[in-house]
């Protein structure tokens, strides 16, 4: 029964994700524009020469706190029949999305199985927690939330995990996975 009492897995977003591209471009093309307009602004108003190192100072503080949104990482903690889902960002800022007990999951199954087919069809929320949605280990995980939503959580699948989460749920865990 110990081994049943936590477990923690991880994964990084995929760097080939259009979305944090776009993003990682949107926050270029911010900074940039920043210190131009602030340089413009230094020029027109005819401040002191020394405001220009306030540029870069100011433009290396935003891009510190911006771009760690860039770097996502995703982790679930299987803790005494509970799941936390976790969103870390640039390994710095750690946001904990949802919280659920694995008993009241109505569906596991990995995602290319028939019993996955449409299930997340008419869930109000949905939480990513792969890689990339083609992993060959991704599932998804049915359940309604404290607000009585219907949620679909989306994540990559260890045989520990599995393991743990057949433990708690048996009727809803189809399937198994590669490791």
């Amino acid at each position: 029964m110990e081994e049943f009492n936590e477990y923690e897995y991880s994964v990084e977003h995929s760097k080939k994700d259009g979305r944090i591209r776009r993003l990682k471009v949107l926050l270029i093309g911010l900074y940039v524009s920043y210190c131009l307009v602030f340089l413009f602004l230094v020029l027109a108003i005819r401040l002191l020469a020394p405001l220009y190192a306030l540029v870069v100072v100011s433009c290396a503080f935003i891009w510190f706190l911006t771009w760690r949104y860039t770097q996502p990482t995703y982790l679930y903690n299987l803790t005494s029949g509970n799941l936390t889902f976790y969103t870390i960002y640039g390994s710095r800022t750690k946001k904990k999305r949802f919280s659920t007990r694995i008993a009241d999951a109505s569906l596991i199954a990995p995602l290319s199985s028939p019993e996955a087919k449409g299930a997340a069809e008419g869930a109000e929320r949905s939480y990513y927690g792969v890689s990339d949605m083609s992993s060959p280990d991704c599932y998804i995980m049915i359940f309604t939330d404290e607000d009585g939503k219907k949620c679909a959580y989306y994540f990559e699948a260890t045989a520990k995990a599995i393991k743990i989460l057949r433990f708690y749920n048996r009727e809803t865990v189809v399937g198994s996975v590669r490791y």
